[in-house]
């Protein structure tokens, strides 16, 4: 939890992230389950969306990045890209 928490501080400074609110920070350590890779992957589709976005909710968040394309890596397993 700590360092999911570090990597989300570091994206919203080096993407300029502020599309997500307080909720929506925990939904998406939630949603990352661990895994940071995945966890920047969703940092950085918030990041490109237009400055104007005001900040989304958790709810907001879940159907925004649900939309996102799933593929199946080398090995089987899939992921959202």
């Amino acid at each position: 939890m700590r360092r999911s928490n570090l990597l989300l501080t570091r994206a919203e400074t080096e993407l300029r992230m502020s599309a997500a609110d307080a909720g929506g920070r925990v939904a998406l350590r939630a949603m990352a389950d661990g895994d940071g890779r995945y966890l920047l992957n969703m940092a950085e589709q918030i990041a490109a969306l237009p400055e104007q976005t005001p900040p989304m909710d958790p709810g907001a968040l879940s159907e925004l990045l649900a939309r996102a394309p799933r593929c199946t890596t080398r090995i089987g397993r899939s992921i959202t890209i």
